[in-house]
């Protein structure tokens, strides 16, 4: 069976849109069969998720009750929760491919780079650290080189316009780039229907996949790679 780990945000889901977009992809591979787990800062109760999926938190007392949309300590630390809450599952389950949101994608870099497989992972963001306002202090500096890594590694990047790759310092490559909106509208061009937004997070994990059975073929013939 086929599966995915899918990491929020660290700031949790306080725009609905990523709720929504969260929300529909977990629905998309579990109609098609898939095996989902997700890994979230703390509980929250207004994601609706299908039954049958798995749904992980760090213990309450330890994770922070509100993190700041800017970078901070504090997502730092909700962070590094969330890696440790996800690293024994990664090292149990063969997933086939990680989904990280915002942030949360930095996650799944680290629990990649953690593990002795190496997994496929999509990142998807809605709002790159370059999009918030505000000085760039000691703690925006580490979450830009870290979102930077995630783009050098990403097996595929979704963004919800194309313009926002113009947000990064230096923007993915445009081979890896899917433009997937909102999953929000039936006639308005700006928008995708549910069933066409499902299809093509999909297509976005079918591509990952194929990436990096790919790229760790190439590997095994050069004798592996440096992760």
């Amino acid at each position: 069976m086929r599966s995915v780990l899918i990491f929020g945000p660290t700031r949790g889901f306080r725009e609905p849109a990523l709720a929504l977009r969260l929300q529909e992809t977990v629905h998309a591979a579990r109609s098609r069969g898939w095996r989902v787990d997700v890994v979230l800062p703390r509980e929250d109760l207004s994601l609706r998720l299908p039954d049958g999926v798995g749904v992980y938190v760090p213990p309450r007392l330890l994770s922070p009750s509100r993190v700041p949309d800017a970078p901070s300590l504090r997502g730092i630390f909700a962070a590094r929760l969330m890696f440790l809450r996800a690293l024994p599952l990664a090292t149990a389950a063969r997933y086939t491919i990680f989904h990280g949101y915002d942030d949360g994608a930095c996650v799944a870099r680290a629990v990649d780079r953690a593990t002795v497989r190496r997994f496929p992972f999509v990142a998807e963001f809605r709002r790159p650290v370059s999009t918030h306002d505000g000085p760039i202090g000691l703690f925006a500096d580490i979450a830009r080189r870290r979102e930077q890594s995630v783009l050098r590694h990403a097996s595929a990047v979704i963004l919800p316009d194309g313009a926002m790759a113009a947000a990064f310092e230096k923007p993915p490559a445009k081979s890896i780039v899917s433009v997937i909106p909102e999953p929000c509208g039936d006639t308005n061009e700006e928008f995708f229907t549910v069933a066409e937004f499902e299809t093509a997070v999909m297509q976005s994990y079918e591509f990952a996949a194929l990436r990096s059975d790919a790229a760790n073929g190439a590997d095994g013939a050069d004798g592996g790679e440096d992760k």
